[in-house]
């Protein structure tokens, strides 16, 4: 016998418990043992203003900030009104049926503005890695715990510069000096490694950045033979090759930061009427030469 829905929509009173229709396996069930943001609001007590209206819950703001990252949900528009509908996402910033979600330009506002300037998002990533800590999930790569973020261009020396950068800083913050590095190639460098071994004893485990034997028809640094004694190197056909001129040095700066520019012998512009003047023999010039 087919069946009818007897129930309405209209009724005044619910029995609902929003925690009892949230899976257990569910992401954002397991994100919630690890945030502790009870401390939040002290660190942003001077951000806000001591008169007026009580704003809206930073805590709240910050739990949906969370929910955007987790979910991929980029627009704060969209993110507002997912809040507002899904049950999971109300239960994890703790909003009740009732509760109104904040409007999107409230939202921005915040996000763009006081959490900015008071580094509220690194505080609250400080936490999260200072949690992870006292249940003791950093003893190896293991369980891959982020111990700091820093956002570079995608610039290999910029990158590089960005390790130091956080080592530093998890050190300062959480007295954790890293035994061993892992990393790609571009931090294999004589700097990098100097800093690594030299300045904070840690052991690199990075592959070398070897140019020595080429792969694009080229002769590599080990189809030479060097002889020191008569001062050459001698290339794949045997023949010696010798530098037939010294090297320059270039002229130091003057006291301005500038470079002094010396002409050997008098010399004029193509295309410059005979008339128009010529630097004199070995004069100076404080500024460099413009070309065409």
């Amino acid at each position: 016998m087919m069946g009818c829905r007897t129930g309405s929509q209209d009724r005044l009173f619910y029995s609902f418990n929003l925690d009892e229709h949230i899976p257990q396996n569910h992401l954002l069930r397991g994100i919630e043992p690890g945030l502790d943001l009870s401390e939040l609001r002290q660190h942003l007590a001077d951000y806000y203003s001591h008169t007026g209206r009580p704003s809206i819950d930073p805590e709240l703001m910050i739990r949906m900030l969370i929910v955007g990252y987790c979910y991929g949900i980029r627009s704060e528009r969209r993110l507002c009104e997912e809040v507002h509908l899904n049950l999971a996402y109300r239960w994890f910033c703790r909003l009740v049926l009732e509760d109104a979600v904040p409007d999107h330009p409230t939202f921005s506002k915040n996000r763009h503005g006081r959490f900015r300037a008071s580094g509220a998002f690194r505080w609250v990533f400080d936490e999260v890695v200072r949690r992870c800590m006292a249940a003791g999930l950093l003893n190896d790569t293991a369980h891959g715990v982020i111990l700091d973020v820093e956002a570079t261009p995608a610039h290999r020396t910029a990158e590089v510069e960005s390790t130091k950068v956080m080592v530093d800083r998890v050190e300062a913050r959480f007295d954790i000096t890293p035994q061993r590095l892992i990393g790609d190639t571009a931090y294999r460098t004589a700097p990098v490694l100097g800093w690594m071994v030299n300045d904070k004893g840690i052991e690199p485990h990075t592959p070398v950045w070897d140019k020595t034997e080429r792969k694009d028809d080229t002769f590599s640094s080990t189809d030479f033979e060097s002889n020191e004694e008569a001062n050459e190197c001698r290339c794949p056909a045997r023949h010696a090759l010798r530098q037939l001129a010294p090297i320059q040095e270039p002229a130091p700066p003057c006291h301005e930061g500038r470079h002094h520019y010396l002409s050997v012998k008098p010399a004029r512009l193509p295309g410059l009427p005979n008339e128009a003047p010529v630097l004199p023999e070995n004069a100076v010039s404080q500024d460099p030469p413009q070309h065409p």
